[in-house]
């Protein structure tokens, strides 16, 4: 595989959360497991009612599919590429 197409794996399975996990309980979650192996951290704000995921915004949440639930965001969000003892 080029490393290219190693980033841009790393980056869509960072956008994939493991298992279902819809806006209520993620929220009550705090972080996800991506697939990629890392985690996402998720956070509510209380004075605008907006859901976080990893900075980025949820502007549509719980979209229900046959394989999983859709949590729509407004970026793209990139996965650490630093390792352990650098971060």
């Amino acid at each position: 595989m080029l490393a290219d197409e190693e980033l841009l794996n790393s980056i869509l399975t960072y956008h994939v959360a493991q298992g279902r996990l819809n806006a209520h309980a993620a929220v009550r979650a705090k972080t996800a497991a991506t697939l990629n192996g890392q985690r996402v951290a998720i956070a509510y704000d209380r004075t605008r009612h907006e859901v976080t995921v990893a900075g980025a915004k949820v502007s549509q949440p719980d979209i229900a599919c046959s394989n999983g639930i859709i949590h729509v965001i407004d970026q793209v969000i990139l996965p650490n590429d630093k390792d352990l003892l650098a971060t």
